[in-house]
């Protein structure tokens, strides 16, 4: 089984501080990747671009790594968790860069 997580925060101020994530990916427990990005600092930037930005990186990294076993991704992002498995309505133009329309 695959387990991520991710975070993600914008620092000092929230919005236009510096936009950054963080995350790890483990495979039976134990660690195979991990990783952590400024993405970004002033307009624009946000803690929800950082959370969306770290989860992202997790499905992508998976992706490209074609993993065909169970996969469990979490973090701390109400915003980003509930946006994303169709629980919450996606009404910015923020979260709509990076929710897919289904």
């Amino acid at each position: 089984m695959i387990e991520a997580y991710f975070d993600g925060l914008c620092e000092p101020r929230n919005p236009g501080g510096i936009a950054t994530y963080g995350y790890v990916i483990y495979k039976d427990g134990k660690p195979i990747k991990k990783g952590c990005k400024a993405i970004g600092h002033g307009k624009g930037m946000t803690n929800n671009v950082a959370e969306y930005s770290g989860m992202l990186r997790v499905v992508e990294w998976l992706n490209e790594n074609g993993f065909d076993e169970k996969i469990i991704i979490k973090g701390d992002s109400q915003l980003a968790i509930n946006q994303i498995t169709g629980r919450w309505n996606v009404k910015s133009a923020t979260s709509k860069r990076f929710v897919p329309k289904i």
